[in-house]
């Protein structure tokens, strides 16, 4: 699948995932599919020219600080499309990234042992 197509997946899916976060909390629908389908696609797609290093550790490093800053770009623009600051939503934007990348390097790396791909399985 190209990298624009994946990109696009994951759009999809986290349109989907903003809308029913929406829906449960009450929150505005409209806002949680585009800032969802955002932040996903942006994040997917973004994460591809993250550069990938031999060191394990320093490839870790960079992932994890280069996709905690595509979800602060990604978090502060949807913001702003709402009219919101940017300021505040990039730092929250980047906490959940952060969040995120960890959780999926602990689901695919060590608990699980699939540690085939970069950075113990931190490649998304």
């Amino acid at each position: 699948m190209s990298p624009l197509a994946q990109a696009g997946l994951h759009t999809g899916f986290g349109a989907l995932s903003g809308l029913t976060n929406a829906a449960i909390t009450g929150g505005d629908v409209g806002q949680g599919i585009l800032t969802g389908g955002l932040s996903a696609g942006l994040a997917k797609f973004g994460g591809g020219y993250i550069p990938s290093f031999d060191n394990k550790v320093i490839n870790i490093a960079a992932q994890f600080t280069g996709r905690s800053l595509l979800g602060g770009v990604t978090g502060g623009i949807a913001r702003e499309l709402y009219g919101g600051g940017f300021g505040e939503w990039f730092i929250a934007g980047m906490q959940t990234a952060a969040v995120a990348t960890g959780a999926n390097w602990l689901l695919h790396g060590p608990l699980l042992s699939c540690t085939s791909g970069k950075a113990g399985g931190l490649t998304m």
